[in-house]
């Protein structure tokens, strides 16, 4: 009887290991979902983050697109602005140059009107 009391003893001993290897087992089980859920609920996070800065993102590479556009724009403005002015000094240069041809030739006209009462007055002079 005394053996199978040891037996029975070493039995309730082991099965005694068992369930605390069991329950030591199953609160790491129960720790590790824990772990788990908090990695799903820190990735479904992550997930939301990257969409959202993915969508801006987008909604800046949008927006640097409209400015270079905009810049180009500009850029189109100033240099047709540019050329009409150098066209507004040439034609400026153009109408001096044509003012001083019409000065001379007014100067030459005033000549030759006087020259010709000169000899209108000549020629009644001697008409008389």
């Amino acid at each position: 009887a005394l053996q199978e009391n040891e037996k029975l003893k070493a039995k309730t001993l082991e099965e005694e290991r068992s369930r605390i290897s069991d329950s030591t087992m199953k609160e790491e089980l129960l720790n590790n979902r824990v772990i788990m859920d908090g990695i799903v609920a820190a990735q479904t996070e992550l997930k939301s983050h990257m969409k959202q800065y993915g969508t801006m993102t987008h909604e800046l590479k949008d927006i640097n697109q409209i400015r270079c556009k905009r810049l180009d724009e500009f850029g189109r403005y100033i240099e047709d602005i540019k050329e009409k002015q150098r066209e507004r000094k040439e034609l400026k240069r153009n109408i001096l140059a044509l003012r001083r041809a019409n000065h001379a030739l007014q100067e030459n006209l005033q000549g030759m009107e006087h020259c010709l009462l000169e000899r209108t007055s000549t020629l009644e002079a001697k008409v008389q």
